[in-house]
């Protein structure tokens, strides 16, 4: 199982309330989750939206968060085949 956990911030909405957790305020973040099944033959997913850093990305396959990977545009490639 292919999972992205895609994290980012909406600076364009403000919440007065500012919840607080370990010293850090979080305004607005916003998550987005792409979920795919691996064949063992596809090493690219389209995730069906583009991030605008890959930075903000969590990416695991069967569970285990995964750094061989890059992102151009909306494609999700590994540098290996997932199974």
């Amino acid at each position: 199982m292919i999972k992205v956990f895609y994290f980012y911030y909406n600076k364009n909405k403000y919440y007065s309330s500012t919840p607080i957790v370990n010293n850090i305020s979080f305004y607005n973040v916003n998550t987005q989750i792409y979920q795919a099944t691996a064949n063992g033959a596809q090493t690219s997913f389209n995730l069906g939206f583009t991030p605008t850093t890959s930075n903000n990305a969590v990416v695991t396959a069967n569970g285990v968060v995964q750094y061989d990977y890059s992102i151009t545009g909306s494609t999700l490639t590994f540098n290996f085949t997932p199974a």
